[in-house]
């Protein structure tokens, strides 16, 4: 990398001129910068799930409410039933309730005198025990209404509200939440035990989350990373340079997020933090060279001039490695690791432009003689000591160690579990992960699979032979999973109704043209728009499961299908859908991408190494010590238990390009001693190398832990499992660096002789 004398370092003007168009340009964007808190950037993009997610979306009723629960010892005493219409009739009542599915709303098809008719549920509420038993009777052994709004021990009942999405508020989701959140508080001050959950309640919960990361986390991470300045470099120019290149880097990051239309997501929720983190180590390097040369009686100019011949270099190759760890991910199909690749990346570079230009413009004055003596102390002195006797004398020690630390890894390896489980963003103990268990406990089951058979044929479905084979192969699926329903569950409960069956969950389904067209006419679109599309070709199952995560899922449709090859017809397409498929799917996709995304930064980065040093093994003896974070990372997970899935996904990139970062530095700082003293030997090399980089290194690496500890505070459990994964993987490379870096460097002075 060259830059003109005088042009840039002589003329701090240029450099500010430089950095405020940056700003000036990218900045605006700030402002349509947007919070995703839904999960659909979790969900890969293309491929023949999200097209058949698409697709189900077009022809069949989706409509998406919350479900507000009510607890008690039983819905149906006289006394609980009057509490709960009171309930319902104000929770109506809210501005931003368009409609209602409960108790006391849905209109079910009875058979009475006269005919089959469709009557209100409750026609009005029990006198005595004797009526509330027989209510209790009547719907608990409806399989179409237990465990739909009331739970199959009569003990909670819940409450659907349809947002009315016409309401004038700026933000519907947050205001919907709000305002149940106030109306459930008052029901609990009356004496009810009710709580609500759902999809806009999670996303909310999210954004919440998002904003703390932001607004706590991120001034918490800079006030740290400024303590750190000071305490090692004790000098107010170095605090300012390093919060001036951060600062703004994050805001011409966000900026540039806002102008590509990049939503902030909980994946991305950490970037601040990590340009904070990773932008930090770059000016640390910078600034201890610096140090280094003033210290020897260089002045400004001369002193700059060096840097350009040892830490530039470095610095470009560091930041270019460190973003190709970011954008090796940007080409996945998952909308929320391709937009996180895409801006960390970027704000990797663009911290690298700011340190560069602002460094002429902060470093004009002298360097205070304590920075000085911290950066060459007695402690120092010692440490690189320690560490060339080490090297020379006893480096078959360091050697073993670090086979027996890679084969304690690789165990940990073999052992790591691809799973994707969104709630497994919250913490343990996070009231909307307290009230989805409530909801799974009280309902059976918390992950809706959709199941839809497609005959192929235009108003196939209501064929008495496919209704037969749909009703067994509904059936079966009953056997396996908590609650199941269909087409089938329907008609049963019509012939049921009409007494021509006494089993209303098993019987057989049997049917002529006039009742088809009965049943069709009297359930109409408001229950059967969940399971027919609109020229009755296909028909949906519903099935509502307690399995988690992606594992298990996969074992889900592992099963349907089988099922269906067992009980359907072969030209019959059967497909699983659903928001825990497309999150099996993301994880499916992980493994792929993450083994490739390495594999080509590997590849990347030692052709990098092996251009610059201009020789193929120097490029491929770097890699030795990088390669170790990333073992480690991947073992620590599988002794932890940590499960690979989308929010630790990137934890491996960012890992090696970290790793790569110190390495970079110790070898560009050798190959520069070894070309300016050929004829001294590897101790005397080794010892100026380690004299000049020791200092930065362990104040990157203590700034990196130190930094991302503040994750293991954040509301998001997968934000502490990154950040513990951070610390482990820095750690890791910080003992690489120090301890497998001389031994490799004494393979490149073998391979150099």
């Amino acid at each position: 990398m060259r830059f003109k004398r005088g042009a840039i370092f002589d003329r701090p003007s240029r450099c500010i001129l430089v950095v405020a168009s940056l700003l000036l340009i990218l900045s605006p964007g700030v402002f349509w910068l947007e919070i995703d808190g839904t999960t659909r950037s979790m969900f890969p993009e293309g491929g023949k799930i999200f097209d058949w997610d698409q697709e189900f979306s077009a022809n069949f009723s989706t409509e998406t409410t919350i479900a507000v629960v009510v607890r008690a010892d039983d819905v149906f005493a006289p006394a609980t039933l009057r509490k709960l219409k009171s309930f319902a009739t104000d929770l109506e009542g809210l501005d931003l309730v368009k409609d209602a599915n409960h108790l006391f709303s849905v209109k079910y098809p009875k058979q009475r005198p006269g005919g089959f008719r469709t009557l209100p549920l409750i026609e009005e509420i029990p006198r005595n025990s004797e009526e509330s038993k027989d209510l209790r009777e009547e719907i608990l052994s409806n399989p179409i209404l237990r465990g739909a709004i009331v739970n199959e021990s009569g003990t909670a009942a819940a409450f659907y509200p349809t947002l009315n999405e016409d309401l004038e508020v700026t933000n519907l989701q947050k205001y919907a939440v709000e305002s149940l959140d106030t109306f459930v508080q008052e029901a609990r001050e009356q004496g009810l035990d009710a709580y609500f959950a759902g999809g806009p309640v999670i996303a909310e919960a999210i954004v919440r989350n998002i904003w703390r990361d932001l607004t706590v986390l991120g001034p918490v991470t800079f006030l740290v990373i400024a303590g750190l300045i000071l305490l090692f470099f004790r000098w107010r120019v170095a605090l300012v340079f390093n919060l001036c290149t951060s600062a703004f880097s994050v805001i011409a990051t966000f900026g540039f997020m806002g102008w590509v239309g990049i939503e902030i997501t909980p994946l991305i929720s950490v970037i601040m933090i990590l340009i904070f983190i990773i932008g930090c180590t770059e000016d640390i390097h910078l600034l201890s060279e610096y140090i280094l040369w003033r210290g020897e009686g260089q002045g400004r100019a001369e002193a700059f001039h060096s840097l350009r011949h040892t830490v530039f270099s470095a610095l470009l190759l560091t930041s270019v490695s460190t973003a190709m760890g970011f954008y090796m991910t940007a080409l996945s199909p998952v909308p929320a690791l391709r937009d996180f690749a895409i801006a960390c990346g970027t704000g990797i570079l663009l911290n690298f432009v700011f340190t560069i230009f602002l460094a002429p413009v902060f470093l004009r004055s002298g360097v205070p003689h304590a920075v000085q003596v911290i950066a060459r102390g007695r402690i120092i002195k010692g440490v690189v000591h320690f560490l060339v006797r080490t090297a020379t004398r006893f480096g078959y020690v360091s050697g073993l160690f670090a086979l027996a630390f890679a084969a304690c890894a690789i165990w940990g390896v073999t052992h790591v579990v691809v799973d994707n489980d969104f709630m497994h963003f919250f913490t343990k103990h996070s009231p909307i992960r307290h009230n989805i268990e409530r909801l799974e406990d009280d309902f059976g089951g918390r992950a809706s699979l959709i199941v839809t058979v497609d005959t192929n044929k235009r108003y196939a479905v209501w064929d008495p032979d496919s209704i037969d084979r749909i009703a067994e192969f509904q059936d079966k699926l009953s056997d396996s999973f908590e609650r199941v329903t269909g087409l089938t569950s329907y008609l049963r409960e019509y012939l049921y109704q009409t007494g021509e069956s006494k089993d209303r969950e098993r019987g057989k389904v049997s049917l002529n043209s006039e009742q088809i067209e009965f049943c069709r006419a009297i359930f109409g679109n408001r229950f059967l728009g969940r399971y027919l599309d609109f020229d009755n070709s296909r028909t949906a199952i519903w099935i509502r499961s307690s399995i988690t995560g992606s594992n298990d899922v996969r074992s889900a449709q592992d099963k349907i299908n089988q099922f269906a090859e067992e009980i359907l017809p072969s030209e019959w397409e059967v497909r699983v859908l659903g928001e825990p498929v497309g999150t099996a799917t993301a994880a499916d996709s992980i493994t792929t991408e993450l083994f490739t995304s390495l594999f080509f930064l590997t590849v990347t980065v030692t052709i990098i190494l092996m251009f610059y040093f201009r020789s193929w093994k120097f490029g491929l003896l770097a890699l030795i010590p990088n390669l170790l974070p990333v073992i480690a990372t991947f073992g620590f997970m599988g002794w932890s238990g940590i499960p690979m899935g989308t929010g630790v996904f990137a934890v491996a990139m960012v890992a090696f390009g970290i790793a790569v970062d110190d390495t970079i530095h110790l070898f560009v700082r050798f190959s520069h001693e070894l070309k300016n003293s050929s004829n001294q030997g590897f101790e005397r090399v080794l010892r100026d190398s380690l004299g000049r980089e020791l200092f930065p290194v362990l104040v990157t690496s203590t700034t990196l832990i130190v930094g991302f500890s503040v994750l293991l505070f954040s509301d998001f459990q997968v934000h502490r499992e990154t950040g513990l994964l951070f610390i482990v993987a820095i750690g890791t490379a910080m003992l690489a660096d120090l301890f497998v870096t001389p031994l490799v460097l004494r393979g490149v002075r073998s391979c150099s002789s």
